[in-house]
């Protein structure tokens, strides 16, 4: 995951505190995501890049978004999803969930991220 840090970091930078700590928020609250991360849970599986991307699309609020914001929330989304089932159940290792960033990345460029 260090890519997806990285990248993070990156963004934080660019973009704020502010609104950074505001995109975490909304990664955190929004009753979609937080239907991922139930039924990852549920399924003990990663969630699919595709996935990912069609629930961070389906959200209006990220419609118009640049890509720039929708990789940072794709990427908020699986630090979150790391956190809050990975970390428990050990589902992928270090070295998957870097595989998993690039995919991610290789999604979003396909979709125009």
């Amino acid at each position: 995951m260090k890519k997806a840090i990285e990248f993070l970091d990156y963004y934080r930078s660019e973009m704020g505190d502010r609104k950074f700590r505001k995109l975490i928020k909304e990664v955190d609250t929004a009753k979609r995501f937080n239907q991922l991360m139930k039924d990852s849970k549920d399924q003990m599986l990663l969630p699919g890049t595709s996935d990912f991307y069609a629930c961070i699309l389906h959200s209006v609020k990220y419609t118009f978004a640049g890509k720039e914001k929708l990789l940072a929330v794709a990427f908020l989304l699986l630090e979150r999803w790391n956190k809050e089932i990975n970390m428990k159940y050990n589902l992928k290792s270090p070295e998957q969930l870097d595989y998993f960033v690039e995919l991610l990345i290789m999604e979003g460029g396909q979709l125009g991220v």
